[in-house]
């Protein structure tokens, strides 16, 4: 036999269909792309939910703000205060024991505390401002506050879009056109009453704001109660400073009760909102 004309030991003989039908090469598992934790919050459905709440604690703050701003007329800020709050702590507390969920401390505490701290600030601030001035005026300087939480995402690396910036500079100048009284009745523009006590309610709900959705992170619910017990602590101490001042008869009862429960309500929604939407949003929406 020739040398290398037979087919050597140990090969088998190429295949004539061998370059027809190759198997497909095995494709390379492609790296699934991590989901971010904010894709949840930015969903549809839970933006739709975020949004509805925003809207409801609007509400819900509107009418309790309004209630109150009349009642303090008659009564004065801290009888209001000091009535329509602390049931609301118990109710808060009653809700999350029902609910179940576990306590679990951490800076959110402190966040609650301020938050119920400059809540209480602002709620002193519109009721007086109401009392004393034009409720339109004080009302509209006073929903101002979400400028805070956006300029707190400007300094945390957020960018506002050009609404947002459009909004706020709009917003500014409405304050300027709402605060001065275009027809005083001494010579000279002046500040209309209730004006000053407008802004520093717009500042300590803006704050507010703030501190309520970082103390929500962990629970929403557990960071409410954190908020109420910031709030109701302080009254009760005011309380034996002031106690003199609180004279309320049980016609007024109901209305007070109404405007705790609404507040709180307002403060549950919220927190709610912004711990599944996004804050600048839910925060110009309430």
């Amino acid at each position: 036999m020739v040398a290398g004309g037979g087919p050597k030991r140990g090969r088998r003989p190429a295949s004539p269909l061998a370059g027809r039908y190759r198997p497909a090469a095995a494709q390379r598992p492609t790296a699934t792309p991590r989901r971010s934790p904010d894709q949840d919050v930015r969903s549809p459905g839970r933006s739709l939910t975020a949004v509805l709440l925003a809207i409801a604690a609007s509400l819900s703050w509107g009418v309790g703000d309004f209630i109150g701003g009349l009642k303090t007329r008659r009564l004065g800020a801290f009888a209001v205060l000091f009535v329509s709050q602390p049931p609301t702590l118990g109710l808060i507390g009653a809700v999350v024991i029902m609910r179940g969920v576990p306590f679990t401390p951490g800076p959110w505490m402190a966040a609650g505390v301020l938050a119920g701290l400059v809540g209480l600030i602002g709620l002193a601030a519109i009721y007086r401002g109401m009392a004393i001035g034009v409720v339109s005026v004080v009302s509209t300087i006073a929903a101002t506050g979400p400028i805070v939480p956006i300029l707190v995402g400007l300094v945390t690396g957020e960018r506002p879009s050009v609404l947002q910036l459009a909004g706020i500079a709009m917003a500014l100048a409405g304050i300027a056109m709402l605060a001065f009284d275009r027809r005083p009745s001494e010579p000279g523009r002046r500040l209309i009453p209730g004006v000053g006590l407008a802004l520093l309610a717009a500042l300590a709900f803006g704050v507010f704001l703030v501190a309520i959705r970082y103390a929500s992170r962990p629970d929403p619910l557990w960071g409410v109660l954190a908020t109420r017990t910031g709030s109701v602590g302080a009254l009760l101490v005011l309380g034996l400073l002031f106690r003199s001042r609180v004279r309320v008869t049980r016609v007024d009862l109901p209305p007070l009760v109404a405007v705790g429960v609404l507040d709180v309500a307002a403060d549950v929604f919220f927190a709610v909102a912004a711990t599944i939407g996004l804050l600048s949003i839910v925060s110009i929406l309430s």
